[in-house]
């Protein structure tokens, strides 16, 4: 070999490993880029700051923009393992509250959800990739184009997701939690529902994407006018509301017992502390009271001594209640519902709602027992005796029609029945007790809040050691207070009988999202075809 030879093959080693060092940083760099995207995401959910939202996806799709469906896999799996580990820390802990000893079902709890996320974003950014116009085609047209293609399918995977598996509520990657704090961000739920805020939020992060990596100021342009007529309507829309109407006096009965309490042993003073309460409350003169779920943790009977006594104290005040119950089963007296009751003024129940969507794993089992030797975790509950109702959701009150949602119902969107009965107002009982120390009570409440602004209507939440309050319905918090003593909170509302676009048509937005998937799909065969030919 002579030295032009020597020269050549020592040329090409080095190119190799030159080459070899810019594949491992590149992996490098895209593993930190999708690491930061998973923990910038996890904080703006846990610490409900509107702003994060808006870029924390940047890095994540500079990660995979160039990348093939195989080398965007390492990528995604970081971001959902960053996510996970840090957003889902407290379901371990939750589970050992709710069991007494620390289990390895928490865990694996964790890392189911971790793993669901994995599939979500996986086949996001796989469908993507295979539907977008190619990164040759540099028009304003294909940024639009792909823009809106990439929103719309993280649209209807988080649609999916949020109505997949209605038990399972907790901290899914849903993009409304993100900007749930913030009143003017969610304005927009009013025309497309809660859900439908991503479409805004994955829009802008891509584009800022596109420019990062293209330099396209264009691509900047169009995000930063997306996101100032998303915050400019928010704006407007809350700045304008003005209060019409006749307000209605309500009282919250906030006990604030403890997720641990033994009624058995601790009863009488519970229930000494609750009469204060309500006398507490009968100076505020409420037209409607509302107490947390199971309220009362025993089965409702006709002519409760507790009813009765608290008829007894707002006695001549025509004030009626809304009190958490259990309902036995009419067919099994083993068997309970999760209910709320509406008391009149003499102490009888007058109206009830029987808790619909019920809690996986907590209320009812995941799976039917016909897997129970197959997954044993999987067919078993905490509670073992609580069934679904099929009572209306509607409660015919002194103050108008309410709309009722226990614990975890109040974070589904309504798109499947809403409207067929309407309603005025709304509220939302639960227990957030078990959640104590975590970033659920905030989620909780604010995702609840939501809901004032896809229907328009005022919502009062009590939820036992949560945040209570009332909202209007403009998503302004008029009261709240979470306090770990027993207290009251009273204020008004103001019944209406309003209904946004999302409220009339809620399936709206996820049809036209379907349609356009068929229009890309169909797009995508075309150029296929074309290309063939060619």
């Amino acid at each position: 070999m002579n030295q032009s030879d020597q020269n050549i093959s020592v040329d090409g080693m080095i190119s190799k490993k030159v080459l070899a060092n810019r594949k491992i940083n590149k992996v490098a760099s895209g593993i930190i880029f999708s690491i930061i995207t998973g923990l910038l995401l996890a904080y703006s959910i846990a610490a409900l700051n509107s702003y994060l939202a808006w870029i924390a996806f940047v890095p994540l799709l500079l990660a995979v923009y160039d990348k093939s469906l195989k080398e965007s896999l390492l990528p995604v799996t970081a971001f959902t393992l960053a996510f996970g580990l840090v957003g889902y820390w407290w379901i371990p802990f939750t589970v050992q509250r709710y069991t007494g000893s620390f289990t390895m079902a928490g865990v694996a709890g964790m890392f189911a959800m971790i793993f669901s996320n994995l599939l979500l974003f996986f086949t996001w950014i796989t469908v993507f990739k295979y539907l977008q116009i190619p990164k040759n085609n540099t028009s304003t047209g294909r940024i639009i184009y792909n823009t809106v293609l990439i929103s719309v399918l993280y649209f209807l995977l988080e649609f999916l997701n949020i109505n997949t598996f209605t038990g399972i509520p907790w901290n899914k990657i849903n993009l409304r939690n993100t900007v749930a704090s913030n009143v003017y961000f969610i304005q927009m739920a009013a025309l497309v529902g809660s859900v439908g805020l991503s479409l805004f939020i994955i829009s802008v992060n891509y584009l800022l994407a596109v420019f990062i990596k293209t330099r396209n100021r264009k691509a900047l342009w169009i995000a930063a006018g997306i996101f100032s007529i998303h915050l400019l309507y928010g704006i407007i829309i809350v700045s304008s509301h003005v209060e019409t109407g006749n307000k209605k006096r309500i009282a919250l009965v906030c006990e604030n017992v403890k997720a641990e309490t033994k009624w058995t042993e601790q009863g009488d003073a519970i229930i000494s502390k609750m009469f204060q309460l309500i006398k507490e409350a009968k100076h505020h003169d409420p037209q409607l009271i509302v107490w947390p779920e199971s309220a009362l943790p025993w089965t409702y009977r006709e002519n409760d001594d507790i009813l009765l006594a608290i008829a007894e104290i707002l006695k001549g005040g025509h004030t009626q209640n809304m009190i958490g119950y259990l309902t036995q089963a009419e067919h099994d007296p083993n068997f309970v519902y999760n209910s709320e009751y509406l008391i009149d003024e003499a102490g009888k129940a007058i109206g009830r709602y029987d808790k619909h969507i019920l809690l996986d794993f907590i209320e009812k089992p995941f799976l039917s027992n016909d897997y129970s030797k197959l997954l044993p975790m999987l067919a078993r509950s905490y509670y073992d005796n609580v069934l679904p109702g099929r009572l209306s959701d509607v409660l015919h009150t002194n103050i108008g029609r309410c709309k009722v949602d226990i614990c975890n119902e109040s974070l589904i969107p309504d798109y499947f029945g809403a409207g067929e009965n309407p309603f005025e107002f709304i509220t939302n009982i639960s227990n957030d007790a078990w959640f104590e120390g975590n970033q659920n009570i905030k989620h909780h409440f604010y995702l609840t809040r939501l809901k004032a602004v896809e229907q328009r209507k005022f919502i009062i939440i009590n939820s036992n050691r949560g945040i209570s309050g009332i909202v209007d319905d403009y998503g302004n918090i008029q009261v709240s207070g979470q306090s770990d003593k027993p207290a009251i909170i009273s204020g008004y509302i103001i019944p209406n009988s309003k209904r946004t676009l999302f409220a009339r048509f809620p399936l709206l937005m996820p049809l036209l999202a379907m349609a356009g998937m068929l229009f890309f799909i169909f797009k995508k065969v075309k150029l296929n075809n074309l290309k063939i030919n060619n």
